[in-house]
């Protein structure tokens, strides 16, 4: 799935315009077109269509009263506002003549804008050898200058250039040396764009917690600043996160958030790219009809403005929904055509994407030469650029691809390294991080109400003293002092009211960091223990075992072909499933015995004072009862069953040993047809 992040754009605030469009009504002259190159600055990225008319002007002015190095400003700044009005066209035409006059002054300072220019430009057109290559270059010349939020820039721009050819760890270098420059220099606002587009990095690294955790970082400081367009983009990009998490239906609530604000602001690459996003979150959650739509509108809007990374990316999506509906020779033409964009392009992470696509769709046609050529290439593409999410689909589909083979050592060693990929980043430790970041910054948000309420408070007491000091000191004296009770009174009353609100809030955060204590032990769907948990308690019975010889086994156990039932009948009846198993299980096993969500479809149970034969005997006990569970969805019955690894404690090669060992074995069951016991 090729989803699109929203990047923040490095640029200064923008001041207020009224009074410089109030004197352009009857500027004319050099006053005129002054005015004009000054608007077209403020206004490239709050208003660029509006700024494109005031710059345009102005170039046709500076034809009769030449200022060549104002010049030069002017073309930059439509440079700039062309890319952000998605004229990307135009855009590269005035960056080139700014570039070429500023060589002709010797304009050192309007060259390197427009190199850094240019590189943007070329970066979101796909061109991202080319966009390095004018970072590197602007990057020089701001050195020498010695101008260190140019540098800064440069450096960010160098950052977002390295990102688009896949080479994460140079742009997460060059990013952080930019932020660590903006810091010094106390810009706020570039702050808040660098801290999105690190979080990017992270999310395309699969890093999904340091990810929320820098949107979360620009967020605020977007909404300090009253930054409504930023505050959208990091709107998509933590939907993105929570896409990750496969909460499909919380991250299509933020994508449509932020679509409202880009259609508001007239974005046109940002409503492409989260009508992209709307139909990714629509094919998880089955509505294909839905999902079809959306990635066409975001393809039209993509081919329209020119930009080929967007529609790469529409293309690869529009294939995936046909692989879904079961059309993959259909899908193999837009996954094609999507190959061919990133291969021009240089995009690595793109072309990883398709050819694991491509690999997935020539399995299921059976054409498996084909399949393991693709298959084998994503890997090497994945490993090399270290993309995690990628590295896991692609040794997955190789898995596969030898296992239709017959090569079952290849296909098992493979089947190994997407598990080992597969349990780093989807894990209920990583999950549980994500949810305490969001819950730290909610609690964030709570504890300013309380400081703005706080705050509140102390103005109304401080306005009572004033109304006191005011009061006409002639008044008799029990006047005065039914005033002042009255006063004293209403006090008191203030006082117990913000007291109230203050407590009731530092209730909500305790309640908060009790729900934090829960989530980290406990599945949010199956309610049985998390990962975490259930790890804890297989290392508890390990010193048990240490001290009393209590032999104990453990089993791994995955429902077979669960992926068929969320394709067949959607997200929703899976969940359904993992639930129903989960009570089974429960019914079935004793009390002292314990079973958790290991990950996905698959699980993990630890049998206490239970030799090898025991753990046979339980696994087999709940195949039978799995076997015999009547499941329903959206009025269809069907029954599941599921495949078991069955491993006993050996002290001699440790507990995570025996959790490989169960593995190895639930592999073996799944490999020679499935639903049955598998003793390591």
């Amino acid at each position: 799935m090729m989803l699109f992040a929203h990047l923040g754009w490095l640029s200064v605030g923008i001041a207020d315009t009224a009074l410089l469009e109030g004197r352009l009504e009857s500027a004319h002259g050099e006053e005129r077109v002054e005015i004009l190159a000054s608007l077209t600055g403020r206004l490239k990225d709050e208003a660029p269509g509006k700024a494109v008319v005031y710059g345009e002007e102005a170039l046709r002015l500076l034809q009769s009263a030449p200022d060549r190095a104002l010049e030069v400003t002017v073309l930059n700044d439509l440079t700039w506002a062309c890319q952000n009005t998605g004229d990307l066209e135009t855009a590269l035409e005035y960056g080139e003549s700014a570039g070429r006059l500023a060589e002709q002054l010797n304009d050192d300072e309007g060259m390197a804008v427009a190199l850094s220019y240019i590189g943007i430009v070329n970066w979101r057109l796909g061109e991202y050898g080319l966009a390095r290559q004018f970072q590197v270059q602007s990057l020089g010349i701001r050195d020498e200058l010695e101008d260190r939020a140019g540098v800064a820039k440069a450096l960010a721009g160098l950052g977002l250039a390295l990102k688009g050819i896949g080479d994460y760890g140079g742009a997460l270098q060059y990013q952080a040396k930019a932020l660590n420059i903006f810091e010094e220099l106390g810009q706020k606002r570039s702050i808040g764009q660098l801290l999105n587009n690190i979080g990017l990095v992270h999310w395309h690294l699969g890093d999904l917690d340091a990810a929320l955790d820098h949107f979360f970082r620009s967020q605020e400081i977007f909404e300090d600043l009253g930054d409504t367009q930023s505050v959208g983009q990091t709107l998509n990009n933590i939907g993105l996160i929570y896409f990750g998490l496969h909460d499909y239906r919380k991250a299509l609530g933020f994508f449509l958030q932020d679509l409202q604000v880009s259609e508001e602001l007239g974005d046109k690459k940002g409503v492409a790219q989260t009508l992209n996003n709307i139909g990714g979150a629509y094919l998880q959650l089955t509505d294909y009809d839905c999902a079809l739509e959306y990635h066409r509108r975001a393809l039209q809007i993509f081919e329209d403005l020119g930009d080929r990374r967007g529609t790469s990316g529409a293309l690869n999506n529009i294939g995936l929904v046909f692989s879904s509906l079961g059309d993959d020779n259909r899908a193999l033409d837009y996954y094609l055509a999507d190959l061919q964009i990133c291969e021009e392009a240089g995009d690595l992470r793109g072309i990883g994407e398709s050819l694991n696509n491509i690999a997935e769709a020539y399995l299921r046609l059976g054409r498996f030469q084909e399949a393991l050529e693709h298959a084998t290439r994503a890997v090497d593409i994945a490993t090399k650029i270290e993309a995690k999410v990628l590295v896991c689909n692609a040794h997955d589909a190789l898995a596969n691809t030898f296992a239709a083979l017959g090569t079952y050592d290849k296909a098992l060693e493979n089947h190994r390294l997407f598990k080992a990929v597969s349990d780093e980043l989807f894990n209920e430790e990583r999950d549980r991080r994500v949810e305490e970041i969001a819950a730290k910054y909610d609690i964030v948000r709570k504890e300013k109400e309380i400081e703005i309420l706080e705050r509140d408070n102390a103005i109304r007491r401080l306005e009572i003293r004033k109304q006191r000091s005011m009061r006409d000191g002639l008044l008799v004296v029990s006047l005065l002092m039914v005033g002042i009770m009255m006063l004293l009174l209403n006090r008191y009353r203030l006082k117990e009211r913000s007291n109230r609100e203050i407590r009731a809030k530092n209730e909500e955060l305790t309640e908060a960091y009790e729900e934090l204590e829960v989530v980290a032990r406990t599945d949010p769907l199956t309610k049985l223990s998390n990962r975490l948990d259930i790890l804890d308690k297989l290392r508890s019975e390990a010193i048990r075992f240490e001290r009393g010889k209590r032999n104990f086994a453990l089993i791994l156990c995955d429902i077979d072909d669960f992926k068929g039932f969320n394709d067949r009948y959607g997200h929703s009846c899976g969940d359904s499933i993992l639930v129903a198993v989960s009570a089974t299980m429960t019914a079935v096993l004793r009390r002292q015995d314990s079973v958790g969500r290991w990950g996905g479809e698959e699980f993990i149970v630890l049998l206490p004072e239970t030799d090898l034969d025991g753990g046979r005997a339980v696994s087999e006990k709940i195949r039978e009862a799995i076997s015999l569970t009547r499941l329903s969805c959206d009025g269809q019955f069907f029954s599941v069953s599921m495949t078991f690894g069955v491993a006993g404690y050996d002290p001699e090669v440790g507990l995570e040993r025996c959790i490989q060992m169960a593995d190895e074995a639930l592999y073996f069951g799944k490999r020679n047809g499935k639903n049955q016991v598998v003793m390591a």
